[in-house]
């Protein structure tokens, strides 16, 4: 169990470190669109803000598990921390339901909804009209990815809750 826990950790840790290069895309795009294209060459281009939307969601989607490993989600520390090892156990699994429950949905639809957007080759509505299926897939592969995370922390959650004791992510 403790090598799967390993495993899940490290492959959140392996995604969000990926996955945080993309800021540096949305740092370059607007100031190459802003400052470049439009203040300098008063030439602007359509396409930089619809990307820098793209880039986004594909960082947002895609960085859930790493945030969730790092345990950088909102959560209300102020009641959870005054819980002992049992009881925060428990609301762990409770949060772990919770997330099957969306995750889930959002792996089984948006796998559906990204296949069907790769096949029929969808575009964008915008004057740009770029493709939009790779945007499409980063929503079941990012449910995917913090489903797994949340598998890791329900296995530390029954473990407090078993043993009354206080897990480490491994």
């Amino acid at each position: 169990m403790r090598n799967i826990i390993s495993n899940i950790n490290k492959l959140s840790q392996w995604s969000g470190e990926i996955v945080s290069w993309l800021i540096v895309i949305m740092v370059i795009l607007p100031t190459f669109e802003a400052v470049l294209m439009r203040y300098i060459l008063n030439t602007p281009t359509i396409w930089s803000q619809e990307l820098t939307t793209f880039v986004f969601g594909c960082y947002f989607v895609l960085g859930g598990a790493y945030c969730l490993k790092e345990k950088g989600h909102v959560a209300m520390d102020i009641f959870y921390n005054r819980l002992n090892p049992r009881g925060r156990g428990i609301i762990g699994i409770l949060i772990f339901l919770c997330i099957l429950l969306l995750c889930g949905t959002m792996v089984i639809h948006g796998t559906s909804w990204a296949w069907k957007a790769t096949i029929t080759g969808e575009r964008s509505e915008t004057f740009w009209h770029p493709i939009i299926w790779p945007v499409r897939w980063a929503i079941p592969i990012g449910s995917g990815l913090l489903l797994l995370q949340a598998f890791s922390n329900f296995i530390i959650d029954i473990k407090m809750v078993i043993t009354g004791e206080e897990a480490k992510n491994e």
